[in-house]
């Protein structure tokens, strides 16, 4: 005996379902990619580095990455990047709701069922929604993983220090607690 799921009894749903998983796994490595593409690291360090991030980690080092003025980013990428962000930070979330929750038949059709901070959200979802959110996030992965390399000229690299704003030492407080002058 077990417990059965709508995917269960829809295999048009439990296709979506996976097909949507695998496309949001590509788009993780492939923001793993970019990464490592607009860096002067190779794939096997950009791995090392970047493997045990969460999605929304990787996002976020790639935005601010894209702020630096620095960091090399060829013709109109940094433009096209910045603006896909957003839609990727959507597409995870969604992935997030869909999997982490359990997809049940009503009366109204199939509903992620979401229990969050001690209350109880329904959300309708069909297959046809979920195949197009996999589309979105192939098209998104897609994207991603056709960033140019960057090209740095590392001869001209030179420290910052000359750069950095010098600020007295902060105070401390005491064993006692109060604030030191």
């Amino acid at each position: 005996m077990r417990v059965h799921s709508a995917a269960d009894m829809s295999p048009e749903l439990a296709a979506a379902i996976g097909c949507f998983v695998q496309a949001s796994a590509l788009l993780e490595r492939a923001i793993e990619a970019a990464i490592t593409r607009i860096l002067p690291i190779t794939d096997d360090i950009g791995l090392a580095m970047l493997c045990d991030n969460s999605m929304r980690n990787n996002l976020d080092i790639l935005s601010r990455l894209l702020a630096l003025p620095d960091v090399v980013v060829e013709g109109s990428w940094r433009e096209r990047l910045l603006e896909a962000i957003p839609k990727v930070k959507e597409s995870t979330e969604d992935r997030n709701r869909l999997v982490h929750n359990v997809v049940a038949h009503s009366e109204a059709g199939f509903v992620a069922a979401i229990h969050k901070k001690g209350k109880r959200i329904m959300h309708p979802i069909d297959a046809t929604t979920i195949s197009r959110w996999a589309d979105e996030a192939g098209e998104h992965a897609f994207i991603f993983t056709t960033v140019p390399h960057s090209e740095y000229d590392l001869s001209a690299w030179g420290k910052d220090w000359p750069r950095y704003e010098q600020k007295d030492w902060p105070n401390r407080r005491s064993a006692d607690g109060s604030k030191g002058q």
